[in-house]
């Protein structure tokens, strides 16, 4: 049975060389190919890295629908740039704080599911704080697979 396709950049025993492999992950047949062990392991460590995360961003009320898409554009488009996978975004739209922030008493809400390395989240959550048009983000590891 086929999960996943992947095609990974791996580095060769030559200085500066890598080899572009794809692979087919197997959900029962992965132990029995006839792959290098090194290989193989460097792929498990791989898919282990990846990991479902929740994306709660707040942005100024006062921005029209357009400037939102935009800027949420520019998020996902950072996540796709370091290889996340967007599965979904839901779109809240304002609602009330339970306490004001930055003098704004509403929010416009949004939430991001994606899936990807660990790395990216600092990233993410440094340019969300330069961003002066998101109140309040957070980045949360979801348990749902």
């Amino acid at each position: 049975m086929i999960i996943d396709f992947k095609c990974y950049n791996i580095p060769n025993g030559n200085k500066g060389e890598r080899l572009e492999i794809s692979f087919f992950i197997l959900l029962s047949f992965c132990s029995i190919l006839p792959v290098e062990p090194n290989l193989l392991k460097l792929v498990r460590r791989r898919i282990k890295r990846l990991k479902n995360y929740e994306l709660v961003v707040i942005f100024d009320p006062s921005l029209e629908e357009e400037a939102v898409d935009k800027e949420l554009s520019k998020i996902t488009s950072l996540l796709e740039k370091e290889k996340c996978k967007v599965s979904d975004i839901d779109k809240w739209g304002v609602r009330k704080l339970a306490y004001s922030i930055k003098k704004q008493e509403n929010g416009y809400y949004i939430i991001v599911y994606f899936n990807g390395e660990s790395g990216v989240i600092s990233e993410l959550d440094r340019i969300n704080k330069i961003n002066e048009k998101i109140l309040r983000h957070l980045v949360v590891k979801s348990d749902e697979s």
